[in-house]
């Protein structure tokens, strides 16, 4: 306020503060792997960095990018409440049904909370054929290999 004998002038001034609403992801990699017809895990961090809480925090897979022979589950299901500078990790389970190819596969996610923008992100998801039954296979071959010498030798051209 301004005052003279003569004059006298006020202003009110009005703050208003935005708070903004941010989740980011703050995994690096985004890879697992797993057998054919087997389970794998990818645990995903997610952290509040904006200004305001957030509530409602949830990851979900996105509609028509989980591949044939393959099932997501999610856990937590959601968060409630991930206040600023905090993180929360999902737990992402992927299973695989026998008969899925090996190879490598791609799923999309999306994080989502009732005030941030969304975060996207893709996993990539590397299915192997299990080891041993290649090793059980191979050892069977040998074994037929050296089975079939030692007879050729025993009984062989007489």
């Amino acid at each position: 306020s301004v005052s003279n004998s003569d004059v006298r002038k006020f202003a009110s001034l009005i703050l208003n503060v935005l708070g903004v609403y941010e989740i980011t992801v703050t995994n690096q990699n985004f890879y697992t792997s797993l057998n054919v017809g087997g389970e794998g895990t990818f645990d995903l961090t997610v952290k509040n960095t904006g200004t305001q809480d957030v509530t409602n925090v949830r990851v979900v897979a996105v509609a028509g990018s989980i591949p044939n022979g393959f099932s997501v589950n999610i856990a937590p299901n959601y968060i409630a409440f991930l206040k600023t500078d905090e993180e929360a990790t999902f737990t992402i389970t992927i299973t695989t049904e026998a008969d899925v190819n090996a190879g490598n596969y791609y799923i999309d996610f999306n994080v989502l909370s009732d005030q941030a923008e969304a975060k996207s992100f893709t996993l990539r998801v590397e299915v192997f054929h299990e080891t041993s039954w290649i090793l059980y296979g191979g050892i069977l071959i040998v074994a037929a290999v050296i089975g079939l010498i030692i007879i050729y030798r025993r009984f062989g051209r007489r």
